[in-house]
């Protein structure tokens, strides 16, 4: 029997840039170089990945992807709001849209996020979500949405705002998008979901000698590493295969790489259709599952 591989499978996938510009990522924790980044491009292109999602708080990374040709591509960006108080939204949101547009040599976004879900909670938010709209309507944006790190985030502000991608953490030990109902909520109304975080930051992926201290739930770890053992799994396709488990096909699944041979390597993912994951590879301590409370 042929063995069926994430890239014969038409999922919708996305590229993460954070460390083309950031160093990121516990396990590497660096950022890239130019001819890796062209490596990566290449390598998707020739794949047929079609978004690739970014942020200008990734301080360069939006200028390096404008130096690709991205025609091509679908582009994710995500927009940030340091100002205490906005006077003019209109122009700033615009200024955000045009920067990006012009970093990135594009013409057109596919999708605007809110990449704190704070910025849909200040007095100008409504002012700023319906400039987004308005350049939604001029064809400069195809969707808005916004960026989680919780379910909780999102039911703060969801009743303010329609939005048409959720962008969302789930992974084997976090898996708060499901018991929370938020993914069926967001399936019934047809809203796109974006997952990242599959691997928890690689933090799934290291063996035991290499995770940090920090990270003292033995129990769970232990756990996972013996049930990996027994079933003669492969750390990385058991984190994607789990996920697959839970998307849609108008859905998104975003991966962060090093370079081209971790993006071959997550193509080809063999998919496993029968395994069941033991309730106890579950957690809700947020120090584990937010990487924003990790102190290693």
């Amino acid at each position: 029997m042929r063995t069926i591989k994430l890239k014969d499978k038409n999922y919708k996938i996305a590229i993460g840039t954070v460390n083309f510009g950031l160093k990121y990522g516990i396990k590497s924790n660096k950022k890239i170089g130019f001819s890796v980044i062209k490596k990566i491009i290449t390598k998707a292109k020739k794949n047929h990945i079609k978004f690739i999602d970014t942020s200008q708080v990734y301080k360069s990374a939006e200028k390096i992807l404008g130096k690709f040709d991205l025609i091509n591509f679908k582009i994710i960006t995500k927009v940030k709001f340091y100002e205490k108080k906005i006077i003019d939204p209109k122009k700033i949101v615009y200024q955000k849209i045009d920067k990006s547009l012009k970093d990135l040599n594009i013409k057109k976004l596919d999708t605007v996020l809110f990449h704190n879900y704070k910025d849909c909670l200040r007095p100008e938010s409504k002012d700023i979500y319906n400039c987004l709209k308005k350049i939604k309507n001029e064809g400069k944006i195809d969707k808005i949405g916004i960026s989680i790190n919780s379910p909780e985030e999102f039911f703060k502000v969801n009743k303010y705002f329609r939005f048409d991608v959720v962008q969302s953490p789930l992974n084997i030990f976090d898996r708060r998008l499901i018991t929370s109902g938020l993914k069926k909520k967001l399936d019934k109304n047809k809203t796109q979901v974006m997952i990242r975080s599959i691997y928890l930051q690689g933090l799934l992926l290291m063996d035991e000698d290499q995770r940090p201290s920090f990270f003292t739930n033995k129990h769970l770890w232990n756990s996972w590493h013996k049930w990996l053992k027994k079933n003669n799994f492969n750390k990385k396709d058991i984190a994607v295969n789990f996920v697959l488990k839970h998307i849609k096909k108008k859905d998104i699944l975003l991966t962060g790489l090093d370079n081209q041979t971790q993006l071959n390597e997550f193509l080809n993912t063999k998919i496993q259709k029968k395994f069941d994951i033991p309730n106890n590879l579950y957690t809700t301590n947020s120090k584990i599952i937010e990487p924003s409370n990790w102190k290693y």
